[in-house]
């Protein structure tokens, strides 16, 4: 995986993040109108409670799939973060962070810097070159050339 296929992650993790978390949120608020219900209602020994029981199990196993990957897109989210912020450039960093996780392009990005257009895509270059991908999505990339 190259530095900027790395960091163009950003731009949909931020929306899937919140995307899961509204989901989590409805289940959960789901998940509880189902408890109350079923405190109230008397439904042992009949096969609405089997039912019942299912579709408890089935939200539950819903939701920790949710979380599991409301977990996993925030923590990538996390390392992208934390490696721009380690750039030893400052330029670097500020043209990764505006481009990535701000979202700026163009003569945005270029006001944003100070800069012409053509100054920042050198500095857009530089920053990508310099830019370290995580090892380990180096090692999935490997892998993933070697089955195509």
């Amino acid at each position: 995986m190259r530095a900027q296929e790395y960091l163009e992650q950003l731009q949909v993790i931020e929306d899937e993040i919140s995307s899961l978390s509204r989901q989590l949120n409805k289940w959960y608020e789901a998940a509880r109108k189902t408890t109350s219900l079923t405190d109230r209602i008397r439904v042992s020994g009949t096969s609405n409670a089997k039912k019942l029981e299912d579709a408890c199990i089935g939200e539950q196993e819903l939701m920790d799939e949710l979380a599991d990957k409301l977990r996993g897109k925030t923590i990538l989210y996390q390392e992208i973060t934390s490696a721009i912020g380690s750039l030893s450039n400052p330029k670097h960093r500020k043209l990764l962070t505006l481009q990535y996780i701000e979202g700026l392009k163009g003569s945005a990005l270029a006001e944003k810097m100070g800069f012409d257009d053509r100054h920042v895509r050198r500095i857009a270059r530089e920053a990508l070159a310099s830019f370290n991908v995580p090892e380990k999505y180096l090692v999935l990339q490997s892998k993933d050339s070697k089955t195509s």
